[in-house]
């Protein structure tokens, strides 16, 4: 069951498509809706939200803005994310506006939690707002941020199909230990962007030094051998180099 398209229209007037989605086995046909171009090249963000401190977000700008966006603007890519209006879905699509980019920009957001434009706050609702240079929209069902798990990395894998699809950890905290738990069942390269803070950079140390860590939920995840990283600090062109090298590399 699914509603039909229709267009949010931001204040400052751009214009995204959405739809509203109600069970996971619709979700091809919603993004068919959507007249998204698929399959196609796909990147998968996840990270931090609303607790990204301000330090954290100057830190790592210059990545998207440098590396990530026109990564995806270069490779005609499909990027997914949660959608909304704050922490690393809000510096990907300021960052598309920036460079003037013209990807597909896909928020699968939880449709319970987010508040359109034009839509009066009801307390059952937290005041967070879709991020408005995303291109798409697939609103879902759920009562908190991490419902839209499952139907976050099976968007990003039916966007993908036979295509390259990797994933990209920026910052984070237990909602992305959530999503990156449903993201290893399709077996996709991983990729942590270390020096973003948080769960990345708790990420980047076990892959490093091979080390353990107190929570279970890291260790089972680098136990996979999906996870690898970069560094921020390695500089533009060596980290954009190393992921259009991961995306190549799935081409052969």
């Amino acid at each position: 069951m699914l509603s039909n398209p229709f267009i949010i229209r931001f204040s400052k007037g751009s214009s995204s498509w959405a739809i509203h989605i109600f069970k996971l086995d619709d979700l091809q046909k919603a993004i068919s809706i959507l007249g998204l171009n698929v399959p196609a090249c796909t990147i998968l963000l996840l990270g931090g939200a609303n607790k990204m401190t301000q330090i954290d977000k100057d830190i790592v700008y210059p990545f998207f803005v440098n590396v990530l966006a026109p990564l995806a603007n270069k490779h005609k890519a499909i990027v997914v994310d949660a959608g909304v209006d704050v922490g690393v879905m809000q510096l990907m699509g300021h960052a598309r506006a920036e460079i003037q980019a013209d990807f597909p920009l896909v928020g699968v957001a939880v449709s319970e939690l987010l508040i359109l434009p034009g839509e009066e706050i009801f307390i059952n609702k937290r005041p967070i707002a879709p991020e408005p240079n995303h291109t798409h929209f697939i609103l879902v069902p759920g009562d908190n941020w991490s419902s839209e798990a499952s139907w976050l990395v099976e968007a990003a894998n039916i966007v993908a199909q036979e295509k390259p699809l990797i994933v990209i950890v920026i910052n984070g905290g237990d909602t992305t230990l959530e999503e990156l738990s449903y993201a290893t069942k399709i077996k996709k390269t991983v990729i942590v962007v270390a020096g973003s803070g948080r769960l990345a950079d708790s990420l980047d140390s076990v892959i490093q030094t091979e080390g353990t860590n107190p929570d279970q939920r890291i260790k089972d995840l680098i136990m996979t051998g999906l996870f690898s990283s970069i560094n921020i600090k390695d500089g533009y062109n060596t980290t954009q180099q190393k992921l259009e090298n991961l995306l190549l590399e799935q081409l052969n």
